[in-house]
């Protein structure tokens, strides 16, 4: 595995994809090869539920910093599965279908604390976070109905 072996994939044309890929690709050398992609999800899906779960339950202004750590781990994490899977030539349909399906279930739940925390019940609110977890959940039928596991670049990662 050399350094030239990274190829960042065409669709990356934000900055801060780029950034974020040019500076986890030199991190990614470091993860052995023994280590799955799909490890390296779980791991940053377990982050970002510790972090929701610490700002859910701890009563004190510390939450705040809790979530935002472990939610950079999952930031960090969740770009470098990828990154790790290509390096490697690891990648798969079921590993970009989990990827991005942990990311959206991280999503609802993070949305699902903020209400309560925040005493978010506004009926808005709740019709958001329902139309965000029907569109994803909608999408995953799709995929699965039709064998096709990979995201659809107009998706938006839903």
């Amino acid at each position: 595995m050399s350094k030239n072996d990274l190829v960042m994939p065409e669709e990356y044309k934000d900055v801060v994809y780029r950034l974020t890929y040019f500076m986890l690709g030199k991190i990614a050398h470091w993860v052995p090869k023994s280590v799955s992609p799909n490890t390296i999800t779980l791991s940053a899906f377990a982050s970002a539920i510790i972090g929701c779960l610490l700002l859910l339950f701890v009563q004190s202004p510390a939450a705040f910093l809790y979530l935002a750590f472990f939610n950079f781990i999952w930031y960090i994490l969740d770009a470098l599965d990828g990154i790790h899977a290509r390096l490697t030539k690891q990648t798969s349909e079921f590993g970009a279908f989990l990827d991005h399906f942990l990311d959206n279930v991280f999503f609802v739940v993070m949305f699902t604390v903020f209400a309560i925390k925040f005493d978010l019940l506004h009926p808005l609110y709740v019709f958001i976070l329902l139309l965000r977890f029907t569109a994803a959940t909608s999408v995953f039928l799709v995929q699965a109905s039709t064998n096709k596991l990979h995201l659809a670049t107009f998706s938006g990662g839903l």
